[in-house]
Formats: C-alpha cells, sequence, structure tokens
C-alpha cells in the first residue's frame, strides 16, 4: 500500500479508509494495463515477456530499458496489494504519473467523469472530514492567503483523480528521468540534496525525512 503525503484528520480509521480508496485506484490503473495484456494475448504477464515488456514501455521514461520495463510495473502491483506501507523508487512514481495521466487525457478526451466516491464507508469518512475542517475556505487574516480548505474541497480532492499531484506525490523527483538515465542520476551529487538513495538493481527511492514522519 502506498504511504501518502498527507494525513487528512486526526481520526485514524478515516485516514485508512482515505488511504485504502487512493491505494486501490492506482491498483486499479496498474490492473487494467495487465488484464488488457493477458486478454489480448491469451497468456499471463511475466516480467521478463518481451511483450509484455513492450505493451506497458510506454509508461515508463524514454530512456528507461525495456527489458526491466516488465519486472518494475508488476513490482508495482505487488507492492500496491501489500499490506504494508511503502514509498516508490522514482520510476514507480514515473508510472503511476504516466497511468494517471492517460486515465484524465482519456476521460477528459471522452466528456468522462474522473471524480468517484469513497468506496468504502464514505459517509464516515465526510463526519471525520467535518470535523477537521469547516463549511468554508479560511484565509489569513488580510483576507490574502489561503490557509485551509474548506471540508467539501478536501473531500473533491481526495475523490478526484484531477487533483492527483498532492494527494500521491511527495515530490516530482521522478520527472527527473525525462533527462537522465538510472545510473547517471544515482551519480549525481544533486541525489543527496534531494534525500534519494541508490536501493540495489539500478534503483532509486525518494527516502523520506524522519521528521515528515512524525
Amino acid at each position: 500500500m502506498l504511504k501518502l503525503p498527507q494525513k487528512y484528520t486526526e481520526d485514524k480509521k478515516a485516514d485508512a479508509l482515505i488511504a485504502s480508496y487512493l491505494n486501490g485506484n492506482i491498483l486499479e490503473l496498474v490492473r487494467n494495463e495487465i488484464v488488457n495484456y493477458e486478454t489480448g494475448r491469451g497468456k499471463e504477464a511475466q516480467e521478463d515477456d518481451p511483450g509484455f515488456c513492450n505493451a506497458v514501455r510506454d509508461f515508463f521514461p524514454e530512456h528507461y530499458s525495456a527489458a526491466k520495463t516488465g519486472k518494475a510495473f508488476l513490482g508495482l502491483k505487488a507492492l500496491l496489494e501489500s499490506e504494508y506501507e511503502f514509498v516508490p523508487e522514482l520510476v514507480m512514481e514515473y508510472v503511476m504519473y504516466s497511468l494517471i495521466q492517460m486515465r484524465i487525457e482519456a476521460a477528459d478526451r471522452l466528456g468522462m467523469r474522473t471524480q468517484e466516491p469513497v468506496s468504502c464507508q464514505r459517509d464516515y469518512v465526510v463526519k471525520a472530514l467535518r470535523r477537521a475542517y469547516s463549511d468554508a475556505r479560511e484565509y489569513s487574516d488580510d483576507g490574502e492567503d489561503l490557509v485551509r480548505l474548506s471540508w467539501q474541497e478536501q473531500l473533491e480532492r481526495i475523490e478526484d483523480l484531477h487533483y492527483y499531484e498532492d494527494t500521491y506525490f511527495w515530490d516530482f523527483d521522478f520527472m527527473l528521468l525525462d533527462f537522465y538515465t538510472e545510473d547517471e542520476l544515482l551519480d549525481n551529487p544533486v541525489l543527496e540534496y534531494l534525500g534519494i538513495e541508490n536501493i540495489g538493481d539500478g534503483g532509486g527511492r525518494f527516502m523520506l525525512p524522519p521528521e515528515w514522519l512524525e
């Protein structure tokens, strides 16, 4: 399960329901691509299957090795299905971003909605949000700066994929993969500043500062 960049309420149960819902949205996008491949080819997707690697290739950075795409894609699925929280490797965040963008673009093109209600105990989540947020936006004393969203707006940001940037991603370091290969990036001194560490097999993971998790 994804470790999300923010907690929405002081209610642990409500936050767990929100996290499960958001994780499920990404997992559905990943599973859809796998099912499409397996249905079209009549065989199970395998990490070393060149056909499957090519089928998911467009979700990866241009310079990413095609031979590694299958393993990374199925690895993301396995982590999303796990009960343990994780912060994705950079390339997995890139895949998530690509899948969400594809879904939003298709929905906008076809006039489809991208907002889906929280699927489990939505009334409980709404009550928790109403306790945590006001009925109207809150602004600074001078009225210039937005301080806090209303509970309705916060719910919309949870349920609508158009707000994915704040919902799913801690930052956008993964976009560096558009300009560097993994090897080039992992040898770059900027990684220490960004908090990215080499975790084997050529991967890069954004390591969260401990104070962010308190």
